[in-house]
């Protein structure tokens, strides 16, 4: 299972890039009103009121500062984005790059947004063009590697994923994913070192312990693989947990509620089905 970024941390590098810069501080207004609207605008922590804002600001200012325009743009699209509102998004995004092509911003959250459309090679044809332009844009290696990794390029996941490691040594998910990318290319023993280095880091990171466990398993060694998916899944998310339960039930080892919860009775319906036959409830 790979990993992406989740939206908190694309949201972390909303001003970075050459472009990060912003270009509003050169504006004069005697406007408050325009001056809320731009600084709420690049604030995401409500999408709608970002969207609100930055439209406001857009419409108010449709004749001025085209080249800096595409700030708002992004912004805008970054909340559509978080909003679900993926088509906005992709307009705003491609609205910014025609006003500023040099935005390693915009190609980056245009390249998220193909991602989420599952549109792989065309996400990674965007990173591509913000890494020729940041060419130390970490945030776009790691998003290029893993879409690499939806494609089955390994290979080619594993070398930007390891540009990230260099760059950032402590970053859990990048070490996730290249010990995905390992294992599913059969390189397993490099594959458990960046999963016991994300473990160490993390301890009850819940897909780190589910895809070492998957290994274990593959290995049968049972106990190591048993004591991974108890803390794995006592850390998951409820929708990881139902679909558990629902596996457990398939197989005759569950007569419980698909509740989303590692209750007392899915952890011993677990432990029987893992003591009486091969039975992977995770896959990489």
């Amino acid at each position: 299972m790979f990993v992406e970024l989740t939206m908190t941390l694309l949201l972390s590098i909303a001003s970075t890039g050459r472009d990060g810069k912003r270009q509003y501080h050169d504006m004069t207004s005697k406007n408050h009103t325009m001056q809320q609207d731009m600084l709420a605008c690049h604030n995401m922590s409500n999408a709608l009121a970002t969207i609100a804002a930055c439209t406001r600001f857009l419409e108010t200012n449709s004749s001025k500062l085209s080249p800096g325009k595409a700030h708002f743009h992004v912004d805008r699209g970054n909340a559509y984005l978080i909003n679900g509102q993926i088509q906005k998004a992709i307009a705003d995004f491609d609205k910014a790059l025609s006003l500023n092509p040099r935005s390693p911003r915009a190609w980056f959250f245009r390249g998220v947004t193909r991602g989420k459309l599952k549109q792989y090679q065309l996400a990674i044809n965007d990173y591509s063009e913000a890494i020729r332009l940041k060419p130390d844009f970490v945030e776009a290696y790691f998003n290029r590697g893993t879409a690499y990794g939806r494609l089955h390029d390994f290979s080619s996941a594993i070398v930007d994923l390891s540009t990230v490691i260099r760059a950032r040594p402590t970053f859990i998910k990048a070490y996730t994913n290249r010990g995905t990318a390992y294992a599913l290319n059969k390189q397993i023993k490099k594959a458990l070192d960046d999963f016991d280095k994300a473990i160490e880091l993390d301890p009850v990171h819940p897909v780190v312990r589910l895809n070492r466990a998957s290994i274990y398993r593959q290995q049968g060694k049972r106990p190591q693989a048993t004591s991974d998916y108890m803390t794995g899944f006592q850390n998951s998310r409820t929708s990881r947990i139902r679909l558990l339960q629902k596996r457990l039930k398939t197989s005759g080892h569950y007569n419980g509620r698909l509740n989303g919860r590692f209750d007392q009775a899915t952890r011993q319906a677990l432990e029987k089905c893992l003591q009486t036959h091969i039975f992977n409830p995770h896959k990489l």
